[in-house]
């Protein structure tokens, strides 16, 4: 997965995240939110980017 796709799901489990249908499905989303933010920060180490402007 490239650094767009990763950065993508991302914004969509936050959005998720932030309209939950219940409380079950709102950890749910922010677990998934953390679980691309380590692979956008793997991916970023792995290709030497510093994630700065």
């Amino acid at each position: 997965m490239d650094l767009n796709q990763l950065l993508y799901h991302h914004q969509i489990a936050l959005m998720n995240a932030s309209r939950p249908a219940d409380a079950s499905s709102d950890a749910i989303y922010f677990d998934l939110a953390r679980h691309y933010v380590r692979r956008i920060q793997r991916y970023r180490a792995e290709n030497g980017l510093s994630g700065r402007l």
